[in-house]
Parts: C-alpha cells; structure tokens; sequence
C-alpha cells in the first residue's frame, strides 16, 4: 500500500503566523487540490513540504529551488520576527502508510542577538539547526513512539515521506495568465 498525506500544518513558517493548529490543512484521500488566488500561500504550501522532504525552497522571485539551508532566516514570519524574542519556525507532515502513521515536524529556533533586529540580516539572529521529530503510530495497536536515532528518520524520509505525493505545483499567472493558482497533490498507491 502507498502512503497518504493526512495534513500539513505551519508554526511562523513564511506568511503562516501562528502555532501549528491555527495553520492546519486536511487532505482526504485521493486526489487533492488547492486552489486560490495569487499570493494566498500556494507556494508556501509546496515550500513546506520540499522544505520537510529536500531541505530546499522555491524562490519565486529567481524562479528555482534553493537549499534552504542558505535563507533560513526568510522562512521565519515577518510577523514572528517582530513580536516574538524566541520564535520557533517549524512544519508538521502527517501521513499514514502500511497501518502505520507518521508526524514528520522539522523546526528551527531562532533569537534575537540586538534588540531591534533586522528581519533579513541574520547577523542579528542567533538561528539553531533544523531539528526533526518524528512519531510513530500503529493504528492497530494504537501505540506511539518516538522515533529518536537519526539513521531511522533518514530511513523514514527517505523511504515513505520522500515517495509521498507527487506534488505537482503549477505556478500561475506569469507562466499561463490564470487569475488562479493550484497544487495538485497526487497520492502514490503502492
């Protein structure tokens, strides 16, 4: 059997201001697709998951995927950045494949190093690794573990989340003139 996305949520992540449950998003089995208008976050929903999955992002403005691991700064809210002096920024994925479910959060933590810091210099930031948790649920038994050493949740990711959906993201107006933006997510089925 194939693994199916079961939601994505976002902690300050970009323009999703907020803990987790403010910036929840459901998928139903099959196919998905999220539809709006440009600018309402379709980007930063595809950002997420490549962000979990690859460690890179798509910078609209140069039009290619980059490793996130040179803006980490940028993928913190502007509104985080200002009002809070330890913002956490983070993204949970959960997914079930094989009777089993996983919740994938990557997160980075970040602090203020001047009192008044910039939102782009990250000299003024004191920014922490990525870290991943990652849960492990039989949803038979109904037990829970953490999935602790490093080689499993690269097995993890590398074997379920990485093989998840093809996500496909077709950017909008600039490449077709739609007024309209979506993201199909297409499960994978064995």
């Amino acid at each position: 059997m194939g693994s199916i996305i079961r939601s994505i949520s976002f902690k300050n992540f970009y323009n999703f201001y907020g803990d987790y449950n403010d910036n929840i998003y459901y998928f139903g089995e099959g196919l998905n697709i999220v539809n709006a208008d440009n600018g309402m976050g379709k980007s930063k929903i595809f950002n997420g998951f490549l962000w979990v999955i690859k460690d890179q992002v798509y910078d609209a403005d140069t039009k290619t995927t980059i490793s996130a691991v040179s803006t980490p700064l940028k993928l913190l809210s502007d509104k985080a950045k200002l009002l809070d002096d330890t913002p956490i920024m983070g993204v949970r994925i959960v997914f079930d494949c094989d009777n089993i479910r996983y919740e994938v959060c990557k997160s980075i933590r970040y602090e203020k190093k001047v009192q008044n810091p910039s939102t782009s210099n990250t000299s003024d930031w004191e920014i922490k690794q990525p870290r991943i948790d990652i849960l492990q649920t039989d949803l038979i038994s109904n037990n829970t573990i953490t999935i602790y050493d490093t080689d499993e949740q690269k097995k993890i990711l590398n074997s379920y989340i990485i093989k998840l959906p093809a996500i496909y993201l077709i950017y909008t107006q600039r490449n077709w003139g739609w007024e309209r933006g979506h993201i199909v997510l297409n499960r994978c089925r064995g």
